[in-house]
């Protein structure tokens, strides 16, 4: 086992109605000192780079104070301009690795009606030949993407590339407040800001400036604790806030404090005692399709297809009803009563869409992690976000929500909720290359063609069902997926400790040789989910409740959205 450590978690609160005028004027005065403080050390980005203590000692050792308002504000604005500039210089390190890679070749020329654009499989394909020949992580690797799409977009608007980071980047000045609290004196004594727990409830207090620039100490406040706030409290350790300013989108602002806790993580298994992989994919009509194999390449599972379309279909409607909200918005003038209405109604739409994809990024890591658990898997592999974006399709109204939805934030927003559910659980998260693994039979490894249906019919190339010629194995396109990402991240365990440490790192293609095909055991298949056995045991009543063949399980709390099942009807259609 690996040595547990400590996973930082935040909860939000909004500040009460009696602090907002005295945040917001704090955040104000801190967001020029930080602004000015980038501006100045801008040119001293390099002295950032690998920075892993207290961000504010670095700044201090190379700026004076711009202001005489106390030591710990000013440390309070140095901390947050020192984790701006090691974020920056992190970009800076990522731009000198992919520098050699920028070439015309990145960029599709216009033809007719269609202006140059960037070519994402040109981008991919580099950032993937990048990644196998240095053996570094997805994470980085997804960092040298994104710098290398600067790059380009850069070259678009300009007409070559970048010579040097800053060239591209100019100095990323703060626009809204945002004063990332270093650590003070304590709930009593502390100088800057003073922050209590007791009985449910947390007081905070902060020393601000007043209308007339005089800086004075405000009243304390008491917030109620949300039950789920009051449970992560009792089992961590809390640390110094932050306090930020979120700009509605009628240009009102609000002050909002985020808390802060420090929990224990569970020990993570070391790679050479890990046995059994959860491998799941993401797909378009279904949110994911898992599958789990052992480390001698047997499936144990059935396919689970974790189906969201109730959801989807909900997201939409909420999403039409903005746009008609929108144009009736755009033909009023500024300032009338009946637009002002109307821009509440959108804002109230937006925070229901945005809650409800992050209930849905929770339920999801959620079930991830309970299904591994069932199965007693200590990896959970899935698919490198960074090739994900949908490209060519979505000509139709349904198309091209399907591609909306797939490159917004809700794949990365469930990715990164299980990165740290993982971290908690003691679980290891895999990130593999997704290319070729819907078109490669995971029973064979041989390359195979997908078709709309499970019927004799002509291959398409995103056809919803996967037929191989050589072995005969037909089944789900997702399924077969999930089940070749698992062979990747097998081969990546087994040959953890061997003699190609790079190798070990980048991950496989499904052209290695190194992938064991999958061999169906079908041992423990029906232990999550029932229908094999035509029975749910339903823990509210202790019994058992027959159900006829067939029947699809709905997640508690989200009744006909988010549909968990175990097989998929033969009749699949795209």
């Amino acid at each position: 086992m690996r040595q547990a450590g400590i996973q930082v978690l935040t909860h939000t609160l909004r500040l009460p109605d009696e602090q907002q005028a005295q945040a917001l004027r704090w955040l104000a005065f801190s967001r020029n000192t930080v602004n000015t403080v980038l501006r100045s050390l801008w040119p001293h980005l390099d002295e950032f780079s690998g920075g892993k203590h207290q961000a504010w000692k670095q700044v201090l050792s190379l700026v004076a104070a711009p202001h005489q308002n106390g030591s710990r504000q000013w440390r309070c604005e140095a901390e947050t301009a020192g984790r701006i500039l090691r974020a920056q210089a992190a970009r800076k390190a990522a731009f000198e690795t992919v520098r050699p890679l920028l070439s015309e070749g990145l960029i599709r020329p216009g033809s007719g009606q269609y202006p140059a654009r960037k070519d994402r499989r040109a981008l991919l394909q580099s950032v993937s030949d990048l990644r196998g020949h240095s053996g570094d992580e997805a994470g980085k690797a997804g960092l040298w993407l994104n710098v290398l799409e600067q790059a380009c977009n850069y070259y678009l608007a300009n007409g070559h590339f970048p010579v040097d980071y800053f060239e591209m980047q100019a100095v990323p000045l703060l626009k809204v407040g945002l004063l990332a609290f270093a650590a003070d004196d304590g709930p009593k004594k502390g100088q800057t800001y003073r922050l209590a727990f007791e009985a449910g409830r947390v007081q905070f207090r902060f020393r601000t400036p007043d209308e007339q620039g005089s800086w004075k100490w405000g009243q304390a406040a008491e917030m109620r604790l949300p039950e789920a706030t009051q449970a992560l409290l009792s089992k961590s350790v809390p640390a110094a806030p932050q306090l930020r300013e979120l700009v509605r989108a009628d240009g009102t602002s609000l002050a909002v404090l985020d808390l802060v806790f420090e929990v224990a993580s569970a020990p993570v298994p070391e790679l050479k005692d890990c046995q059994r992989v959860l491998s799941f994919d993401w797909g378009v009509r279904t949110l994911l399709t898992v599958a789990v194999v052992d480390i001698q390449g047997a499936q144990l599972s059935r396919p689970l297809f974790f189906d969201t379309g109730g959801f989807d279909g909900k997201q939409a409607r909420l999403r039409r009803q903005i746009d008609q909200l929108k144009a009736r918005c755009d033909g009023l003038p500024e300032k009338q009563p009946e637009r002002v209405r109307l821009q509440h109604e959108i804002d109230l739409c937006w925070e229901a869409y945005t809650r409800r994809n992050k209930a849905l990024a929770h339920l999801a890591a959620n079930f991830l992690l309970i299904v591994a658990g069932l199965y007693g898997c200590q990896v959970i592999a899935g698919e490198w976000l960074a090739t994900l974006k949908s490209v060519g399709r979505g000509r139709d109204a349904q198309g091209r929500w399907r591609n909306w939805r797939n490159n917004t934030q809700l794949r990365s927003a469930i990715t990164r909720v299980l990165e740290y559910k993982c971290k908690l659980a003691g679980k290891v998260l895999r990130l593999e290359y997704p290319r070729g693994t819907s078109h490669t039979c995971p029973h064979c490894g041989k390359p195979a063609n997908t078709f709309r249906s499970p019927e004799h019919t002509p291959p398409c190339e995103w056809g919803a069902w996967l037929k191989c010629a050589e072995c005969r194995w037909s089944g789900s396109r997702d399924y077969a997926a999930a089940l070749n990402i698992g062979r990747a991240a097998v081969a990546y365990l087994t040959q953890a400790y061997s003699s190609s440490p790079k190798k070990n790192k980048c991950g496989f293609r499904m052209s290695d040789p190194e992938l064991k095909p999958v061999s169906y055991s079908g041992s423990g298949a029906a232990q999550p989910f029932p229908p094999p056995n035509r029975t749910l045991i339903c823990p509210q009543a202790d019994r058992r409740t027959h159900l006829p063949e067939g029947t699809t399980f709905s997640v508690l709390g989200w009744p006909d959205l988010v549909k968990i099942h175990p097989l998929r009807p033969l009749g699949l259609r795209c």
